[in-house]
């Protein structure tokens, strides 16, 4: 079931070790108003989708990282260097100030 869930040996495998892990410490709460069988099912299930999501997590902050860092953990954006639109037009217009200033001084 966790082979079918993740599609990657290493991971079921993982998975499966956890399954088994989770059996033993809890096997004593199991309640007998279900087959031993189909608690174990759900426990894989349950396992192989927190894989899942925690693979989905690691990937998103691996973008975050990467887009933002570079290898050595330094800053990739640097705020002097900072080139937004918005930041643009304000600088623009500050120029357009200056020289209309510059403009109205007499020589």
């Amino acid at each position: 079931m966790a082979l079918q869930y993740t599609q990657n040996w290493e991971d079921a495998q993982e998975i499966t070790q956890d399954v088994f892990v989770s059996i033993h410490q809890s096997l004593s709460r199991f309640r007998n108003a279900a087959k031993l069988s189909t608690w174990i099912y759900r426990i894989t299930i349950n396992k192989s989708l927190d894989f899942i999501k925690s693979q989905k997590r690691k990937k998103r902050w691996g973008v975050i990282v990467s887009t933002f860092f570079d290898r050595s953990n330094e800053p990739r954006f640097d705020g002097a260097n900072f080139n937004h639109p918005g930041t643009q037009l304000e600088e623009k217009e500050g120029l357009q100030q200056i020289f209309i200033a510059l403009n109205a001084l007499s020589c």
